[in-house]
């Protein structure tokens, strides 16, 4: 005869159960908490909590992590085919706001009467 195992924790999709080694199934219990179904005597009961959101996630930031590595030897590999030249240009994306030195800006503030 078969008898539940009740937890106090909270039910989640990504929590996976064994049995003396054995996968079970997770029952929700009261609505709210996680039971395994056991046989009556000594058992092992094992849970482990791996949801798959936390998987995507790993993917994700190795991809990002193994993209931004090919951008970065792809950029330094073209600066330094790049050294050789004196007349560097900049690319297209670059965008230079350099003030000119003999351009100022008039910071004086006159003010005039205005006739009524």
């Amino acid at each position: 005869m078969a008898k539940s195992s009740r937890t106090e924790d909270k039910w989640d999709s990504g929590w996976r159960a064994t049995v003396n080694g054995e996968p079970a199934p997770i029952l929700v219990a009261n609505h709210a908490l996680r039971a395994v179904m056991v046989s009556r005597g000594t058992s092992t009961l094992k849970f482990v909590h791996g949801p798959s959101s936390f998987i995507l996630g790993l993917v994700l930031c190795a991809l990002a992590a193994a993209l931004l590595s090919v951008g970065l030897v792809i950029e330094s590999r073209r600066g330094r085919r790049d050294q050789g030249d004196e007349h560097q240009s900049l690319p297209p994306w670059a965008v230079t706001a350099m003030p000119s030195k003999s351009r100022r800006m008039n910071t004086s503030s006159s003010a005039e009467a205005i006739p009524s």
